[in-house]
C-alpha cells in the first residue's frame, strides 16, 4: 500500500488514475481515513477530484470504449490516496504521480493570498506610483515572496513615494509590501517605449523588421518584437532613448492563434476544428474554448472563445459532430471574445482542462479577477496545441489588433515555460486559487488572444471579456 498525505498545498501530489469520464454531478467526496488495517489518515486531509482519459494505465480506452468494454463514467478521489500495487491483468493500474503531473502544482504561485485583495492593493499602490512620476518605478507582485514590490527612484519625490506608502491604511487581504529602489524612474521608460513606438525612423534600414515595442514593467525594460537584426536594433534603440532593450526575433511578433475527445458537459480548454478531422490526437486545434458563462437563470448554457476565431453563425467540430457555433462575436465592438452556444444538446461545465495538449485533468473554476491583474502576478495558459503554459504578467497596456490586452513572459524558469501556440486562441487563461483550502481550485484571469509563438503572449482580461458579453464567469455548481 502507498499512502500520499499532503501537508500542504504546494506538496500535494496530483494521483491521477483515470478510466473515463463521470456523469453530473459525482465530481468528488471525502471518504474517512485510519492508518490502522493498511488505510490512511490525516486529520482535516483535503479532497481532490480529478478525470483523466488516456494515458499509460489506460492503454486501450479507445478501443474499450468502442466495444462497449468499458462505460464512459468519470471517477474522483480524494487526496488520503489509497493505492494498491499488485500484480494483475487489468488494463487499469494505479499510478505514482509522473514528473509532468507534479509541475501542475502550487510551485511558482504564492501561498494562501487572496487574489482579488491583492490585485486591489497592487493597483492603488500604482496609482499611489503615478502622482510621483519622477520618483516612482514599476509596481509588481512577487509570486515568490507573496510580496508586493514598489520600485522607487532616490530622489525627492521617491522620498515622498514611501512617505505616502507607509501612511497607507491597511485593509483586509492586503500582502506585505516590499520598496527596491531602481535608477529609473516608469514616467521615463513609458516616454521612451512611446517615443519607439510612434516613429521608427530610429530603426532605420530596419524598420520593417520591428512588429511592436512594448514595456516589460516586471523587468523595467523595453521589449522590441522584430524579425531580425537584434543587434542592429538594440545598438539603434539605445542609442535614440538611452536604455537598453531586449530584442525578441520571432517570425510575426504578436498574431492571432487559433484537448481532443470530450463528452458533454465539455469543459474549458477544449479542442474544437473548423470542420471534421481524421485523427483529433494529431491534427492542431482551430482555436480553444474558455469558461462558462452565465446570463441569469436558465440563460447559462455558453462558453467563450477568441472574436477573431469565427464570425457569427461559424460552427466548430470536436469528436462527434458539430459541436459549438459563434452565438455572439465582440471582435468589431473592440474585444477579441466571442461567445459559443451549444449545438444540439450538448451543454458546458465550470471545469477546465488543465494540463498539456493531451490534457486529462479538469479542475474547477471558483474564482475570478474582477480587474486588470497585477504585474508580476503569474498565470497558466492552457491550450488546444501549445499546452499548458505558465507565465508572469509584464505589462497591462500591451497590444493586439489594436485592442489593449495584457502581456505575460512565458520565459520564467519554470518548468511550464513554453510557447503559445496558433489553435490556442481562447484558452482559458487562470492561476491557482490559493486564497481557498481546495488546492485544484482556479481562479478566472482572461482569454488568450495573441502569441509571438516564441516566450510572449497576450490575452484579454476576464473582466472585459464579462463587459463585452454582458455575462458572467460560472463560478459554482457544475
Amino acid at each position: 500500500m502507498i499512502c500520499f498525505l499532503p501537508a500542504h498545498a504546494s506538496t500535494l501530489p496530483r494521483i491521477w488514475n483515470f478510466i473515463g469520464y463521470p456523469p453530473i454531478g459525482i465530481r468528488s467526496f471525502i471518504m474517512p481515513c485510519s492508518i490502522d488495517g493498511g488505510e490512511c489518515i490525516r486529520p482535516g486531509c483535503k479532497r481532490f477530484a480529478s478525470a483523466r482519459r488516456e494515458g499509460t494505465g489506460v492503454r486501450n480506452v479507445h478501443a474499450l470504449l468502442e466495444t462497449g468494454g468499458l462505460m464512459r463514467r468519470r471517477i474522483a478521489f480524494v487526496s488520503c490516496v489509497l493505492v494498491a500495487v499488485t500484480g494483475t491483468s487489468s488494463a487499469v493500474q494505479a499510478q505514482v504521480p509522473t514528473a509532468a503531473a507534479e509541475n501542475m502544482s502550487t510551485v511558482g504561485f504564492a501561498a494562501a493570498v487572496d487574489t482579488e485583495a491583492m490585485t486591489r492593493q497592487f493597483h492603488r499602490l500604482k496609482a499611489m506610483g503615478a502622482a510621483h512620476p519622477d520618483g516612482a518605478g514599476s509596481t509588481y507582485f512577487d509570486e515568490a515572496t507573496g510580496q508586493l514590490v514598489v520600485r522607487y527612484v532616490d530622489n525627492e519625490d521617491g522620498a515622498a513615494l514611501r512617505a505616502t506608502g507607509n501612511a497607507l491604511r491597511a485593509q483586509a487581504g492586503d500582502v506585505p509590501v516590499r520598496y527596491e529602489a531602481t535608477t529609473i524612474s516608469l514616467h521615463r521608460l513609458e516616454q521612451a517605449t512611446r517615443s519607439l513606438n510612434d516613429d521608427r525612423g530610429w530603426a532605420g534600414p530596419q524598420a520593417a523588421m520591428v512588429h511592436q515595442v512594448r514595456l516589460d514593467e516586471l523587468a523595467d525594460r523595453i521589449v522590441i518584437e522584430a524579425a531580425g537584426a537584434a543587434e542592429a536594433l538594440t545598438a539603434a534603440a539605445a542609442k535614440a532613448t538611452g536604455f537598453t532593450p531586449r530584442v525578441v526575433v520571432s517570425p510575426t511578433g504578436p498574431a492571432d492563434q487559433s484537448r481532443r475527445s470530450d463528452t458533454a458537459p465539455y469543459y474549458g480548454g477544449l479542442a474544437i476544428w473548423a470542420g471534421s478531422t481524421g485523427s483529433p490526437a494529431t491534427a492542431n486545434a482551430y482555436c480553444t474554448t474558455g469558461f462558462r458563462m452565465t446570463r441569469g437563470g436558465t440563460n447559462s448554457n455558453w462558453v467563450t472563445t477568441a472574436g477573431h476565431c469565427g464570425a457569427n453563425g461559424t460552427q466548430f467540430w470536436h469528436p462527434g459532430g458539430n459541436a459549438v457555433r459563434v452565438s455572439s462575436n465582440y471582435e468589431s465592438s473592440g474585444t477579441d471574445v466571442a461567445m459559443l452556444a451549444p449545438i444540439g444538446d450538448r451543454y458546458f461545465s465550470r471545469y477546465s482542462w488543465f494540463g498539456g495538449r493531451d490534457a486529462t485533468t479538469a479542475n474547477p473554476v471558483s474564482g475570478k479577477n474582477t480587474t486588470w491583474p497585477a504585474v508580476g502576478s503569474a498565470v497558466y495558459v492552457s491550450g488546444s496545441n501549445g499546452g499548458l503554459v505558465y507565465g508572469l504578467v509584464t505589462s497591462t497596456s500591451g497590444t493586439c489588433g489594436g485592442e489593449q490586452m495584457v502581456v505575460i513572459d512565458t520565459d520564467t524558469g519554470h518548468p511550464n515555460d513554453g510557447a503559445t501556440l496558433g489553435g490556442d486562441s481562447g484558452a482559458p487563461v487562470t492561476r491557482w486559487n490559493t486564497g481557498t483550502s481546495d488546492t485544484t481550485d482556479l481562479v478566472a484571469v482572461g482569454s488568450h488572444a495573441c502569441g509571438n509563438s516564441v516566450n510572449a503572449s497576450w490575452f484579454v482580461p476576464i473582466h472585459r471579456v464579462e463587459a463585452a458579453t454582458d455575462a458572467v464567469v460560472v463560478v459554482g455548481g457544475t
